[in-house]
């Protein structure tokens, strides 16, 4: 835990909040808050402009034009919360967006988790990623085994400091084919407050462990060449080949090659977790999916 700790005090190592009425745009693309003239992070400018009704690309023409300011006349007269680190702002929000902040995974959901500590030790909690667009805090459990499946759990506490995402509590299983994932609860950040409680959940998933595994391993799929392009909306280009290859005809997968590409620590957090949730509810209910051996959906 003390490890955990102090990466966490070094990620808010310059991190400042203000909350002002006020906002001036700077003729190339600023933010002056406070007498004090900030850059934009990415996801600061796509929030600003979300608020002022413009793309980014117009913003940028704007800026190198040096009439940015324009933006300001157009902004909502709102109270806005204005996260900063250092000479940079990492998210503009509006004070509606109630302050979950990563360290409030550790200081209020974590001991508030009622799961059976037979099967996680909250003792060595760690951070998998640690950015201000996510932050995924996991507990790896004990080997277990439910009607002779072996698994092994871990439970992940995933939360946003931009306003990106909400706080999520999920059960990862690690099965012999590979992982899925399931969201046991989610809380926005407009609605803070609500008591987490996962034992419910928990001992549904658990319960379907045999059948993830049975069917990790039987389950197979076709998919026609036009329908790839639903995966590559979701998940981009690579991640479809990895999935479905490069070929322009009917391919044919089993789940469990899906669940290898899915469980590839290569993968990007947020979209590792994405598809081994997506693999999850497949698994789960295959008929919502699946039609005569073609994947006619996809969750």
């Amino acid at each position: 835990m003390k490890e955990v700790r102090e990466r966490l005090e070094e990620f808010y190592v310059g991190c400042k909040d203000f909350v002002t009425e006020e906002l001036r745009v700077t003729d190339d693309g600023g933010l002056e808050v406070d007498s004090v003239v900030y850059e934009l992070s990415p996801r600061a400018k796509s929030q600003l402009c979300s608020h002022a009704g413009c793309t980014g690309r117009f913003f940028d023409l704007l800026s190198d034009k040096g009439l940015a300011s324009v933006v300001s006349q157009v902004l909502p007269s709102v109270e806005w919360l204005v996260r900063t680190r250092n000479t940079t702002v990492r998210a503009l929000l509006t004070t509606r967006y109630k302050v979950f902040d990563h360290r409030d995974l550790l200081e209020v959901a974590l001991p508030a988790l009622d799961v059976s500590r037979a099967m996680f030790n909250f003792s060595t909690p760690y951070w998998v990623t640690l950015t201000d667009d996510l932050a995924v805090l996991e507990v790896k459990g004990e080997p277990d085994a439910f009607k002779d499946v072996q698994f092994l759990p871990f439970l992940l506490l995933l939360n946003s400091e931009t306003g990106v995402g909400a706080i999520t509590v999920g059960l990862r299983l690690r099965l012999s084919t590979g992982s899925v994932f399931m969201r046991l609860q989610r809380i926005t950040h407009l609605s803070k407050g609500r008591q987490i409680s996962v034992n419910d959940a928990l001992a549904d998933m658990l319960e379907l462990a045999p059948l993830l595994e049975r069917r990790s391993k039987e389950l197979t799929m076709r998919l026609r060449p036009i329908d790839r392009r639903f995966f590559v909306v979701k998940y981009g280009k690579a991640i479809t080949e990895q999935l479905w290859g490069t070929f322009d005809t009917v391919v044919t997968r089993e789940a469990s090659e899906l669940l290898r590409v899915a469980s590839d620590d290569r993968l990007e957090v947020k979209t590792r977790l994405q598809l081994q949730e997506d693999l999850f509810k497949l698994l789960a209910v295959p008929e919502r999916y699946i039609r005569d051996g073609w994947l006619i959906a996809w969750p």
